[in-house]
């Protein structure tokens, strides 16, 4: 039997509570479709001690365990790119990732992404192949901060907190209509509870720029609250369809993460991070 690398060993982090086993693998583990098979043709996919399916929907407490053979390589294929580098240290890497570029690899899908891009600038920066863990997902189509774990233990160590009030997390963006003052959105989206405040900023025209913090981590809550409320971010094609106030057309999706603050006492870490949100003619195809 081939010898196998201890590729994780630890606790469901809470956001991946209630969601399937293979959605961890793929976007929390960033493993391929092709690790994912070795992982399960070997018998390497355990839940609490016993073999798991892919489809089981993990729960709080559980530990996931996941072998990979050791001839079976892990590395990202690195891919030049020019990286707006914010942080670095021996725990994190922080960079600001432009609109259009994915995050990690997804499907079948052979386009550059930002974790290749980073791969590419820590394999030149330390001399050794580092894979590079996003702690967060960001949408392809937004820009703003994304922070990369470079070890296992600090992803695990990041993820414990990620959540809590240990870290901040701002978000820029352009709405259709004049959103005013502060307001806070708790819809819960997919069954779970969901947090989003808002406070308006600028009014611009027919629209507003406004500053969101999120306490939560769902998929595209910022863009799903806004939207539910009657104000669709500019630009957003999936959620902002039927909007009275599509004037303009826009050249992306007018969501950026642009502060974040981090504390991390298991690893000494306190930091605050800032992205330049874009301007707006790098919004609208034409001026607004």
């Amino acid at each position: 039997m081939a010898a196998k690398q201890v590729l994780h060993n630890d606790v469901v982090p809470q956001q991946w509570v209630g969601q399937p086993l293979l959605q961890f693998l793929k976007n929390h583990l960033q493993l391929s479709n092709r690790q994912i098979q070795q992982v399960v043709r070997t018998r390497g996919l355990y839940v609490d001690g016993r073999r798991a399916h892919t489809k089981a929907a993990l729960t709080q407490g559980q530990r996931v365990k996941v072998l990979l053979p050791r001839n079976e390589p892990l590395r990202l294929e690195p891919i030049g790119m020019d990286l707006d580098v914010l942080w670095q240290d021996q725990h994190i890497l922080a960079v600001s990732k432009p609109t259009g570029l994915a995050v990690h690899p997804t499907g079948q899908a052979q386009e550059p992404t930002l974790a290749a891009g980073v791969a590419q600038y820590l394999a030149a920066d330390q001399g050794r192949t580092i894979v590079p863990r996003p702690v967060h997902r960001l949408d392809k189509e937004a820009s703003g901060i994304v922070v990369f774990a470079l070890n296992s233990r600090v992803q695990t160590e990041l993820t414990k907190v990620w959540h809590t009030a240990c870290v901040h997390k701002e978000y820029w963006a352009l709405v259709h209509g004049r959103l005013d003052g502060a307001r806070m959105f708790d819809q819960p989206l997919r069954g779970k509870t969901a947090r989003t405040d808002v406070v308006s900023e600028v009014y611009y025209k027919e629209f507003t720029i406004v500053k969101a913090v999120i306490f939560t981590g769902r998929t595209h809550q910022i863009r799903r609250h806004l939207a539910a409320a009657g104000y669709p971010i500019v630009g957003d094609d999936r959620y902002g369809a039927g909007s009275t106030a599509q004037a303009h057309v826009a050249k992306r999706l007018a969501l950026h993460g642009q502060r974040l603050k981090l504390r991390c006492p298991a690893l000494a870490l306190d930091i605050t991070l800032a992205a330049e949100p874009p301007p707006l003619r790098d919004i609208f195809l034409e001026e607004a």
